[in-house]
């Protein structure tokens, strides 16, 4: 699920470069750093990560804190009882791999849009 996730962020952030091509144009044209446009590009996948992971972790954390779930064997008549606890070290570790898999889906785009002739993206 992770590797469909960092494959949905590499298609955004493609899909980005690809809309806003002349834009960063423009940025080195004026001066601006292929090193200045790569880390832009990544603190924009930064943050689509960091809001795809809230909007993962606030309704988990809404649903799930203190549910209790159980199950029953009919063959012996025992039962089995679950309570979720969301914790903070587990919402830590959820964002920690969002941020993770969004830096990971921007890196190669970052990496891209650094490397974009200005002659090419203008001329588009």
């Amino acid at each position: 699920m992770t590797l469909g996730a960092m494959v949905a962020a590499l298609n955004t952030m493609y899909a980005a470069i690809a809309s806003r091509a002349k834009e960063i144009a423009t940025h080195k044209a004026i001066g601006f750093s292929p090193f200045a446009i790569s880390i832009s590009i990544l603190c924009e996948a930064l943050l689509i990560a960091f809001i795809g992971g809230l909007f993962g972790v606030l309704p988990l954390y809404l649903v799930f804190d203190g549910w209790t779930a159980s199950t029953q064997n009919a063959a012996n008549l025992s039962q089995m009882m679950f309570n979720f606890d969301v914790s903070l070290l587990l919402i830590t570790k959820a964002m920690a791999l969002a941020l993770f898999v969004g830096l990971l889906g921007g890196l190669l785009p970052a990496l891209k849009a650094m490397r974009l002739p200005v002659t090419v993206a203008l001329r588009d």
